[in-house]
């Protein structure tokens, strides 16, 4: 494997995927890969889709990870994958969610795996990996820093599984399908979600929300960042704003915000609770599963 090209595209909304993406990208370093690693962010569609035309035509593996939107891969993943010449290379995706591979999460990988098999791709493995939530019941800190303490163990499995050359598929269910349905309609109202978005008296109009939006959805409209119909929904706006200026409503944002690095800031030598202790209640359930996982790989 010495000198082979292992390519990694990925989208990160708040960070979770991106701490993945990265711990892959370092451990296929140290297995001796050379290796090429892409954000889908406003950034990438700068680059020479040529130069990465070629990287993907040399590699032994392509990387794909997301994290799960309305029960999906989010909107620049697809656009990557229909802009992407056809091809056979071997492709491994992985998902990122809050909650595990358990309902309503089940099947978020069919729509990318269907596009990706369409363009010619060789999809021989896929898994799900979970990070803190960022929506809707925020993930305590001992068990939000389980999961990112996990990382490198989980990438590790990963990587060995496909080096060894397992196959790993999951089959496709009836609520999968119908998951997929339902994505496809909430994809085409997410340019709604705009309308809930406000500025409060908060906001030093210093630009951060424009120059770090993934999708280029915000603008400085005399002086005041304006939303356009082109969010995903990815909150990183709403999370990252250094004044907190950006609020939303209706949409189940946590309160106290999200930061992972502020997560592991706080939490540095703090002794973790058990996993069956911080991972009490149904909600949790996937969480726990997957820490406590061993086979499966």
């Amino acid at each position: 494997m010495l000198n082979e090209l292992v390519t990694i595209f990925f989208f990160s909304g708040t960070g979770g995927t991106r701490k993945i993406a990265r711990e892959l990208e370092k451990q296929c370093k140290e297995r001796a890969f050379r290796t090429c690693l892409y954000e889908m962010d406003s950034t990438y569609y700068n680059l020479d889709v040529n130069e990465i035309e070629e990287n993907i035509k040399k590699s032994r593996y392509v990387f794909v990870l997301f994290p799960i939107y309305a029960f999906d891969a989010p909107q620049p993943i697809f656009q990557w994958i229909e802009k992407t010449r056809a091809t056979n290379k071997n492709v491994i995706v992985i998902s990122v969610s809050g909650g595990g591979e358990l309902w309503p999460n089940i099947g978020t990988r069919f729509n990318c795996i269907a596009a990706l098999e369409k363009k010619g791709f060789q999809v021989i493995y896929e898994k799900m990996m979970v990070m803190p939530s960022n929506c809707f019941v925020a993930t305590n800190d001992h068990l939000a820093m389980r999961l990112i303490k996990i990382i490198p163990d989980k990438v590790n499995k990963i990587i060995e599984a496909v080096l060894s050359g397992k196959i790993r598929r999951s089959k496709m269910k009836r609520k999968a399908i119908f998951q997929s349905w339902i994505s496809r309609k909430e994809k085409k109202g997410a340019h709604r979600f705009r309308k809930m978005l406000r500025i409060d008296n908060q906001c030093t109009r210093c630009g951060w929300c424009v120059e770090n939006c993934p999708v280029q959805s915000i603008e400085m409209d005399s002086g005041e960042p304006t939303f356009s119909d082109q969010c995903i929904i990815c909150l990183r706006c709403i999370y990252g704003c250094p004044a907190n200026a950006i609020k939303v409503k209706v949409f189940p944002i946590l309160k106290k915000g999200f930061n992972l690095e502020a997560l592991e800031k706080r939490m540095h030598q703090v002794e973790l609770e058990p996993i069956e202790k911080c991972s009490k209640g149904f909600l949790w359930i996937g969480v726990k599963k997957y820490l406590l996982e061993h086979d499966g790989y």
